[in-house]
């Protein structure tokens, strides 16, 4: 298993999520009570030339304000859920990199080991016999020749 890392990291990724489903449910408890609100004439905005006491707009403000306060929520929810997936993308590339890291390594170090029958054969019987002095060849080869040197010839008197 491997080991889980970045856990101030791993809580603020979380903490967004949290925040990003909160901002939405407060956003439409408030577009909610915009739109009651305007239904019910609690914002008392008068039409443009009237006077106070006319009927006023508040069902429009009431229900344009409910579509501002959803707008905002969703765009809150979104910034704040993305930000939380990005941690998230993050840490998990983090994760795989050291993952393909560690699988190349251990795929080369498969293709570069010696054969295991060349490892045993090393282990029972040196190359070149039971000599290890070098001086004779290995079994199937002949030796080298030897270079001998001649007298020099004779001078003339």
């Amino acid at each position: 298993m491997t080991q889980r890392r970045y856990g101030a990291l791993r809580f603020v990724a979380f903490a967004l999520q949290v925040l990003a489903w909160v901002s939405m449910i407060l956003g439409l408890l408030s577009a909610l009570g915009i739109l009651l609100a305007g239904a019910f004439n609690l914002i008392d905005l008068p039409l443009p030339g009237q006077s106070a006491g006319a009927p006023t707009a508040s069902l429009i403000v009431g229900v344009a304000g409910a579509i501002a306060s959803l707008l905002v929520a969703t765009i809150q929810f979104v910034g704040f859920l993305a930000a939380s997936q990005m941690i998230y993308v993050l840490m998990d590339m983090e994760q795989n990199t050291r993952v393909t890291a560690d699988a190349l390594q251990r795929l080369l170090a498969l293709q570069f080991a010696p054969p295991a029958d060349a490892i045993a054969a090393t282990d029972t019987a040196t190359p070149f016999g039971d000599d290890l002095s070098g001086d004779t060849p290995p079994p199937g080869q002949p030796a080298e020749p030897t270079i001998t040197t001649a007298a020099p010839p004779p001078t003339a008197p």
